[in-house]
């Protein structure tokens, strides 16, 4: 379990549990508001509705935590049912799933070895090179004009400065 694979780490985080410990973790650059548009637009079709609203969520816990500089508890049941998924605590269900895949992406971490806390940033990690070449063409396209007007770059082409896959319609 202490493995690092992020889905048995979050299984470990809701198993049998009824609260969970939330802290507010430091962002890794470049990164943006967990509730910009640029993470609805490009970031919930990466990580899937359902954990781009439980991570949005957890941000808004994990700001609170901040400000109070103390880990905040909240009810396993209470996450389910505002995402209207299933409150189960089992290893397989929808919330240690979700969970998992916050990790996976890189918008929560787990660490075992210090304690049994959902570390959380408020702000999120742009898309990888990987994650941009997944998005859809049309989706694609737009990512990389959105990142040369973010960056103030001149050379506003859909495909300029993005590596060669990319330009090529990453296929």
């Amino acid at each position: 379990m202490r493995s690092g694979d992020p889905i048995e780490c979050a299984r470990h985080l809701v198993a049998g549990r009824t609260h969970l410990q939330v802290v507010h973790a430091p962002a890794t650059a470049p990164v943006v508001s967990a509730h910009s548009e640029y993470a609805r637009r490009y970031l919930l079709p990466t990580v899937g509705p359902t954990t781009y609203l439980l991570g949005r969520m957890l941000a808004e816990l994990a700001a609170t935590a901040h400000e109070t500089n103390r880990p905040v508890s909240v009810p396993l049941a209470q996450l389910a049912d505002a995402l209207g998924i299933t409150p189960s605590t089992s290893p397989n269900a929808a919330l240690a799933r979700s969970l998992g895949r916050l990790v996976r992406f890189g918008l929560a971490h787990i660490d075992l070895a210090r304690s049994d806390a959902l570390h959380v940033p408020t702000e999120w990690p742009m898309l990888n090179e990987g994650q941009h070449r997944r998005l859809p063409g049309w989706l694609r396209v737009l990512h990389a004009h959105d990142l040369f007007g973010e960056l103030g770059l001149t050379d506003t082409r859909p495909d300029a400065g993005l590596p060669a896959a990319t330009a090529a319609g990453g296929q």
